[in-house]
């Protein structure tokens, strides 16, 4: 399941893919999210976007490789970062995939663990990991609880 955060005053966007599974509606909801963020909520500020994906959750399949590629190639690319936090080597390759698809025009990362990712957000603005850490928090308690 696909939940997502947008701080803009930091210019955060934090998504989580958590749980053993995914449908259409969780993938369009990160796309949605990519979109909304970029084009409206964090049109101002630099963007840094962080992407969590549980060890378990799968990846998706051709067909939303080639959507998130096609909604995320026209991402602006002043001072935009995305981070991609995942431990399985499958969801870090779905990424190298989509970047094959369309290359990138904004920085990616990709790390597998939690606390590489609060750095490379430190290193680009001081004062984000800390929201970004409340962010994910808020993200997990939802993901345990989606009531």
């Amino acid at each position: 399941m696909y939940r997502s955060r947008i701080d803009a005053v930091e210019g955060l966007l934090v998504g989580l893919f958590s749980g053993s599974s995914n449908d259409a509606d969780d993938y369009q909801r990160y796309i949605d999210s990519i979109l909304d963020a970029d084009q409206k909520t964090l049109a101002t500020t630099a963007k840094i976007a962080i992407l969590l994906v549980d060890r378990d959750n799968p990846p998706p399949d051709a067909q939303w490789r080639k959507r998130i590629a096609d909604a995320s190639a026209g991402v602006r690319t002043e001072g935009a970062i995305f981070v991609l936090c995942a431990q399985s080597p499958i969801i870090r390759g779905v990424l190298t995939a989509i970047n094959w698809i369309r290359a990138p025009r904004y920085e990616v990362r990709i790390v597998g663990t939690l606390e590489a990712t609060l750095a490379i957000v430190r290193d680009r603005r001081a004062s984000a990991p800390a929201r970004a850490e409340q962010m994910i928090a808020e993200l997990r308690r939802e993901a345990q609880d989606p009531q």
